[in-house]
């Protein structure tokens, strides 16, 4: 309610102000989801804020605009190739296109040349090598941003941890001690899909469509990467549930008007 006091109280000052119409659009994210920030967020890109360009692609690529998405991203890499937040949606695009050998090397390079400790592109950079097939490699990864002490990036890959190695008793106990990673994944796009993986990982296949079941409602709408390109979800596809969460993601992508 504050954020919201202020943000008005500046576009009130400028009403062409970017930053505060991306302050709106966080704020009406937090309520209400993706769908209900895209708007002003929007706005606040055309208007000229940096941050509103990756954040824009990012919103885009979880409802599943891919090409809009990536006109964003490229954007925001023109503006600023060295923001580790620019460098991140462009991988990020290429993520939900399920292309991650090449969101492996664009983090690749960056790791190496710029941020070689930044928690949230090794955290990206673990989850492609896993999408590719690359689990082995994905562990020791995860392994070190688990060690970082990152907040809710290093709960989760605590987490994969666990679950790769299919012990679903003790998997289910690492959640129920983890309460505050739980409220914040019913308040995002990409957790609940995160945890949904390892439930899969561990044969929780009830367990998992809980949590994508989730993830949709919050605005992940990105139905053709929860169908063609998370390998994760194989053995969900011809469960009546992921059927009907997938047209509930097609209807949620039909219905968006930016």
């Amino acid at each position: 309610r504050r954020a919201e006091q202020y943000a008005n109280q500046a576009l009130a000052s400028d009403p062409m102000l970017a930053q505060a119409q991306m302050a709106l659009g966080w704020v009406r994210y937090n309520r209400a989801g993706v769908p209900a920030a895209m708007p002003l967020t929007e706005r606040a890109a055309r208007l000229g804020c940096r941050d509103a360009y990756w954040l824009l692609a990012w919103w885009l690529g979880v409802i599943g605009r891919i090409a809009d998405a990536r006109h964003w991203a490229d954007t925001a890499m023109a503006a600023d190739p060295l923001n580790e937040m620019s460098v991140w949606v462009r991988g990020m695009v290429d993520f939900w296109d399920g292309r991650f050998e090449d969101t492996l090397e664009r983090f690749q390079r960056y790791s190496e040349k710029v941020a070689p400790d930044s928690p949230l592109i090794l955290w990206w950079w673990a989850q492609a090598k896993s999408y590719a097939g690359h689990r082995d490699e994905a562990l020791v990864d995860f392994q070190k941003v688990a060690r970082q002490q990152a907040g809710v990036i290093s709960s989760l890959s605590a987490l994969y941890c666990v679950a790769i190695s299919g012990d679903k008793d003790k998997l289910h106990q690492a959640l129920a001690a983890e309460s505050e990673l739980l409220q914040s994944a019913n308040t995002d796009e990409w957790y609940p899909n995160f945890i949904a993986n390892c439930q899969a990982m561990v044969g929780d296949y009830e367990g998992a469509m809980d949590w994508l079941e989730r993830a949709v409602a919050f605005g992940f709408s990105n139905h053709r990467f929860l169908l063609n390109s998370s390998p994760f979800l194989a053995p969900l596809r011809s469960n009546p549930r992921f059927e009907r969460l997938l047209e509930q993601a097609r209807e949620q992508e039909r219905a968006f008007v930016l």
